[in-house]
């Protein structure tokens, strides 16, 4: 029951991120960088989610190094992207 659900909540990140990439920037133009960045995190999140709870699952078997790589390389992806658009948000708000 947890491969499905985790999925879909994979996907919803994915595709929230996708769109606050594409759209986020038309609709604040202030805002572009912190939506690049805002897009990257959930998109980097989609894919830590779906590696470590999904794809660990349906394939055992696979090598622990691999598995471990593209799982921290997901999170680093994640906490780049959320710490970025922080601070383009703080910059944008004048507070740096």
């Amino acid at each position: 029951m947890l491969v499905p659900i985790a999925t879909v909540w994979a996907g919803s990140l994915s595709l929230g991120g996708i769109w606050l990439m594409m759209v986020g920037p038309r609709r604040l133009p202030s805002l572009t960088l912190a939506c690049w960045m805002g897009g990257l995190a959930a998109i980097a999140a989609g894919q830590f989610i779906f590696e470590a709870l999904v794809a660990d699952r349906l394939f055992p078997s696979a090598s622990k190094k691999l598995s471990l790589t593209a799982e921290f390389s997901s999170f680093l992806a994640f906490v780049f992207g959320l710490g970025a658009m922080v601070v383009f948000l703080l910059i944008n708000q004048g507070a740096m």
